[in-house]
């Protein structure tokens, strides 16, 4: 009996090594347009409240249930297919809809129920349409949806209207026929947390109020390690990070930011 309880025991020992040694080493797999991906440059990935996973491509959208892509293409017979191709940004609301922003040809909103898309494109000739073509950013609320636009700034949707909202300390710093060029968008906290391309990260309440404008300052090391914003997020304790051209900067409040940087040694 000695002998079989140690022989049990050696055999769950092993087990456990086999198993922590497992969970160090992760297995990638690798999926490509031979898997069913529309085109290999992926720019967007979502997953939605049914597990499934939405890759924006270069040339299309695809939907992945572990097994087999769907693929979504223009339809020019079908006024309900998805209109761009270019697919930057996704995003699903607390209805289960998808939204898609494009790199050039606007919005798309997929309904699951229905399976069918519903597409937003700007009109010179209505003031409440999309404000611009690129979307880089989507942000659901539980009233509407913030959008980031790479040509028209920051504007939100009702459900009927597109309503363009100025961010004043970047209208005031560019040539007032230029719209600023937005980057990122997040919608935390109560607040709106806009990044753009050259001009730092913009902050207001989502209900209204002023805008403050953060900057990187070369004579602040609390300051934004540069005012190039790539992206801005959110993680599962409520911390607010902002990543860079020149590094990662964690909000550390009062306008103020840990920073990150890469160290040769």
């Amino acid at each position: 009996m000695r002998l079989i309880r140690r022989l049990i025991q050696a055999l769950v020992v092993v087990a456990l090594v086999a198993t922590c040694a497992t969970a160090q080493t992760p297995r990638f797999e690798h999926l490509t347009v031979d898997d069913g991906l529309p085109e290999n440059s992926v720019r967007s990935i979502l997953q939605d409240r049914r597990g499934f996973l939405w890759f924006g491509t270069h040339n299309g959208l695809a939907r992945y249930d572990g097994y087999e892509m769907e693929v979504f293409l223009p339809d020019p017979a079908n006024p309900h297919s998805i209109f761009p191709r270019f697919l930057i940004a996704m995003a699903e609301d607390d209805s289960g809809m998808v939204w898609i922003g494009s790199y050039a040809n606007g919005l798309s909103r997929y309904d699951p129920r229905k399976g069918s898309f519903t597409n937003f494109l700007p009109d010179p000739t209505d003031p409440s349409s999309l404000p611009g073509s690129r979307v880089v950013d989507v942000c659901p609320v539980d009233d509407g949806v913030w959008l980031a636009l790479g040509d028209g700034g920051l504007c939100r949707f009702d459900g009927s209207r597109f309503e363009r909202v100025p961010i004043q300390p970047l209208d005031e710093a560019l040539v007032s026929t230029t719209p600023q060029s937005l980057t990122s968008l997040l919608v935390s906290n109560e607040r709106l947390w806009v990044g753009t391309s050259e001009l730092g990260l913009a902050i207001r309440n989502q209900q209204g109020g002023s805008w403050r404008l953060l900057r990187h300052d070369a004579d602040d090391p609390r300051s934004l390690p540069t005012d190039r914003i790539t992206d801005i997020f959110r993680d599962g304790a409520g911390r607010i990070w902002v990543a860079t051209h020149a590094g990662l900067a964690l909000y550390r409040g009062d306008d103020g930011f840990e920073v990150f940087k890469p160290d040769p040694a």
